[in-house]
């Protein structure tokens, strides 16, 4: 077991009301899965995670996606974790993704 998915262990038993530590065990969990090549695991924690998502799950989104080959919708969720006002510390990372998935365009 890694030490992200057993920190993900910790956390699950936190109260979703506590909406900082679930958004934690969210990325903790969706980062384990894609760690171990699982990105539909991956996928679904995201999805079935019934917080707001922000820059973070937004742009994890996007990299579960882009694993995926999934490269149309993973492009729209950078753009989305971009223009998030507090999504300036992707911006670098964002600006790689879309230039990469661009290039693979036809």
């Amino acid at each position: 077991m890694s030490a992200a998915q057993a920190t993900a262990n910790e956390l699950a038993v936190i109260p979703t009301t506590d909406r900082a530590n679930r958004v934690l065990w969210t990325e903790l969990a969706a980062r384990s899965f894609l760690a171990q090549r699982r990105a539909q695991e991956a996928l679904a924690v995201i999805e079935n995670t019934p917080i707001p998502h922000g820059p973070a799950l937004r742009f994890l989104r996007g990299e579960v996606l882009e694993s995926l080959g999934r490269n149309e919708e993973a492009l729209r969720w950078y753009v989305v974790a971009r223009e998030d006002y507090t999504g300036e510390l992707y911006r670098t990372a964002i600006a790689r993704a879309q230039a990469r998935l661009s290039s693979t365009r036809r």
